[in-house]
């Protein structure tokens, strides 16, 4: 499915969001834009979707026009659904009457049979007649995405679709977005903020900053081998260390920038080949990994390693780094 931008221009009170944006991309499964708040995410998907009409250039979908709201009656594009942060749904009505008022233009028979595949596959057969207000944010949003499915688009389009739910609602929304993919051969596009989110879900990531995509690739691409500085702080934790450091040869240099992951960081209690001796300076507990703030004799920074939280590492003691 590809999805075209070509010469957008669009502002909002004369400050310019995107100016002369160009893509071009064939969606695969699931796709992510991911950028940092203000950098035109969400207005970029209501163009998309057909809500909004450019100020110069066009969008396309599959080589069709995307036509905005000044040369159509009812904005949108037959095959695109956009699910938003504000789910426009009504909250004393039950699920199952939701879905029905979307479905409206279908038999009970119909209603009853898109109804029931939803709910498979997005997990919510067990509340189909419990009030809307009544159910969890992450609930909300489940039925949010059904409603948008019912109009059968061939692309969902999803603002910070993860931004209602806790963690353990974003692990099983992940496998229900996956779902829809699997079962019904959605195309998914999101944005987000969150590296995390992008990085564990979707198939392709595209980095938007100052409303321009300025590099597109899988998360290990990205995140190892960004070629720009905006890139690399986007998708994760990041050790900008100085070409006087000790550990500068085993760095990627990022725009003239050093720079080691975390991740990238063996600490041990044993000297090894090519060791570099630090001190613990700080420890920051995160549950499931420890963050190691560590001082190498003679530098002003202190670098960021990460370990997992049952390794015994103590504030001053005296440690052996090496670069994976």
């Amino acid at each position: 499915m590809l999805l075209k931008i070509e010469a957008l221009n669009y502002s909002i009170d004369g400050n310019s969001i995107f100016e002369n944006l160009n893509l071009n991309i064939s969606l695969q499964g699931i796709t992510a834009v991911l950028g940092a708040n203000g950098s035109g995410k969400s207005t970029l998907l209501s163009l998309i979707a057909g809500y909004l009409q450019p100020h110069l250039g066009q969008l396309s979908f599959n080589e069709k026009r995307i036509i905005g709201p000044d040369f159509k009656l009812i904005p949108g594009h037959p095959e695109i659904a956009l699910v938003r942060q504000d789910m426009r749904l009504t909250p004393y009505a039950t699920v199952r009457e939701n879905l029905s008022h979307v479905l409206r233009t279908y038999d009970e028979i119909g209603q009853n049979s898109h109804i029931e595949r939803l709910s498979s596959i997005l997990g919510f057969g067990n509340y189909l007649d419990k009030t809307l207000k009544f159910l969890s944010g992450g609930e909300q949003q489940r039925i949010s995405i059904a409603a948008a499915l019912a109009s059968n688009p061939s692309l969902l389009l999803m603002d910070e679709p993860f931004s209602q739910t806790d963690i353990h609602l974003k692990s099983q929304l992940k496998v229900y977005l996956q779902n829809i993919v699997k079962e019904l051969g959605v195309r998914i596009l999101f944005v987000t903020h969150d590296p995390q989110e992008a990085l564990s879900l979707a198939n392709n990531i595209l980095i938007l900053n100052r409303g321009e995509f300025i590099e597109e690739g899988t998360g290990k691409e990205l995140y190892y081998k960004p070629k720009f500085k905006i890139t690399a702080e986007l998708t994760g934790y990041c050790n900008w260390v100085s070409i006087a450091s000790l550990i500068s040869k085993k760095a990627l240099i990022v725009e003239g920038n050093y720079l080691i992951r975390p991740d990238e960081i063996d600490i041990s209690l044993v000297v090894k080949p090519n060791s570099i001796k630090a001190k613990v300076h700080r420890i920051e507990f995160c549950g499931l990994y420890n963050f190691i703030y560590l001082n190498i004799n003679g530098e002003d920074n202190l670098l960021k390693a990460v370990v997992i939280s049952s390794s015994t590492f103590n504030i001053g003691q005296e440690v052996f780094l090496n670069i994976n």
